[in-house]
């Protein structure tokens, strides 16, 4: 899986004590002189003054909080690629995990028109993880890490967001969102129904049947109506696309914005 090149640590000081700095004053001496007390006695006011400021200095301020909510979404296998455990990311902002079924779409007792219900489920989550975590969701940024049609649940996410004002904020604050092989759009070698059994094939992890392929009939359409409407509002993102390897014969289009 190719990568494309896109997309802070508190400084510690140290103060001698004063019994080090007195050690260090001794040397200063001069041999035969009778001056030897009074450098002594300086030393040790110098040094006790010294303990003095200290312990009136006032404690560190604690480390900043991180000022990014970073929302994973795992794609068909329930796992993720390696870089959505990158540990610098961790060090720079808070890190949710949606909990996404696959098999409330594809399984025998699944539907397609789950999509609509768990997109709206991912908006209460991100509100309820920020209340959680006691996060501002006015005062930080939201990115996603999503794989394949993980993705399209995102997309589908923000376009509600834009039409109902209790998910406003999530909307006006996401500006990243990172896709790991997510179909964007259909070519006439690769179209919604192959791209999405080609998924299928290399993720999916649960019992298949007979009626996954009724599945795969049905999403194009759905597929096809989140592509038309995010087309509208994608320009207000910054947005990265992780491509999965495909032989070179038919890798015009798998995952294209």
């Amino acid at each position: 899986m190719a990568e494309p090149a896109r997309n802070e640590d508190p400084i510690e000081s140290e103060t001698l004590s004063g019994d080090e700095a007195g050690s260090g004053a001794g040397t200063e001496v001069e041999v035969g002189s009778n001056k030897s007390e009074d450098v002594v006695e300086n030393d040790d006011e110098s040094a006790s003054q010294a303990g003095s400021d200290a312990s009136q200095e006032s404690p560190a301020p604690p480390p900043q909080r991180p000022k990014v909510l970073m929302i994973c979404l795992p794609g068909l296998s329930t796992e993720y690629p390696v870089v959505h455990t990158n540990g610098r990311i961790e060090s720079v902002a808070h890190i949710a995990t949606f909990p996404f079924k696959p098999d409330r779409i594809f399984g025998e007792n699944g539907s397609i028109d789950s999509l609509d219900d768990i997109a709206q489920e991912l908006l209460d989550f991100i509100l309820s993880t920020s209340k959680d975590m006691d996060i501002d969701l006015s005062d930080i940024s939201l990115g996603f890490m999503a794989a394949d049609l993980g993705g399209v649940l995102v997309k589908k996410a923000l376009i509600l967001a834009t039409k109902d004002t209790t998910y406003s904020l999530i909307y006006s604050r996401t500006f990243l969102l990172m896709f790991f092989g997510t179909p964007h759009q259909a070519s006439q070698e690769w179209g919604w129904e192959a791209t999405t059994l080609k998924i299928l094939e290399d993720t999916y992890r649960f019992i298949r049947g007979p009626w996954l392929l009724d599945r795969v009939h049905q999403l194009p359409y759905h597929l096809e109506r989140v592509r038309s409407s995010f087309n509208e509002i994608l320009g207000k993102f910054r947005i990265v696309n992780y491509y999965q390897d495909v032989p070179e014969s038919s890798s015009e289009i798998v995952a294209e914005q």
